[in-house]
């Protein structure tokens, strides 16, 4: 009897970049091209290429060589002090290996970190002390422990009194030492991005996975924000 293959449900294919640097680099390219208003298909045209090449671009699937990078530099008109760093995150994004991505302190680390927090559809932010009293994401949860309470500077305090986006965890066991983000994104798997002292790491797959790990139960075992909030009433 003849057997037929089974055509893929492309509903279900995996369309997820390869890694965070193709996810930046696919984002910035995508977005120059839209701020343009070139089409796929026009700067696939320019390119010499299809415009299914020019898709797996834009979504991350495919890094571009070099000679590629500056056909699309060109094309989407980059400014050439951007051209250095989108070279450097093509080749870095070739490279499937998981190790760390290190970045020293710079205002393109900033960017870096301000964009990937912008992806996330979920954030879980972790600091071993008193957070700042910023304003997030709607989507961001800003965990620390109650450790972070002994002798606390009260108008500190006061700023942070009515956050609902805070949750204390009890001091029930040991915590990280170093302030993390937990991001949860529908482009990637779960990216980690740890603050140490003078450098970031931005951490994937299983090097990020305990992170991911820690931040799942802070949400499981931290205080609810309106328990955090009259919490912090209690010692002003």
């Amino acid at each position: 009897m003849q057997t037929t293959t089974p055509t893929p449900d492309k509903s279900k294919q995996d369309f997820r970049p390869k890694n965070v640097r193709a996810l930046l680099l696919s984002r910035e390219l995508d977005h120059a091209r839209d701020r343009g208003g070139i089409t796929t298909r026009e700067l696939a045209t320019q390119l010499g290429t299809s415009a299914s090449m020019v898709n797996r671009f834009m979504l991350g699937r495919r890094v571009p060589d070099p000679l590629q990078i500056g056909g699309l530099c060109a094309a989407l008109d980059i400014p050439a002090e951007r051209r250095h760093y989108l070279y450097s995150l093509a080749t870095d994004a070739s490279d499937l290996t998981t190790t760390p991505w290190i970045l020293a302190p710079s205002p393109d680390t900033d960017a870096i970190v301000i964009n990937l927090l912008a992806i996330a559809e979920q954030v879980t932010t972790y600091t071993p002390t008193l957070p700042a009293p910023t304003t997030p994401r709607r989507s961001t949860t800003h965990c620390f422990p109650a450790s972070a309470l002994h002798n606390p500077d009260k108008h500190h305090l006061r700023q942070l009194a009515h956050r609902h986006y805070l949750r204390l965890i009890p001091d029930t066991g040991p915590t990280p030492a170093q302030p993390f983000h937990a991001l949860r994104t529908p482009h990637t798997q779960p990216i980690a991005i740890v603050e140490l002292d003078h450098h970031t790491l931005i951490l994937e797959r299983h090097d990020a996975a305990p992170y991911i790990t820690s931040a799942d139960a802070f949400l499981t075992t931290a205080l609810s924000p309106k328990d955090t909030g009259a919490r912090i009433q209690e010692l002003l």
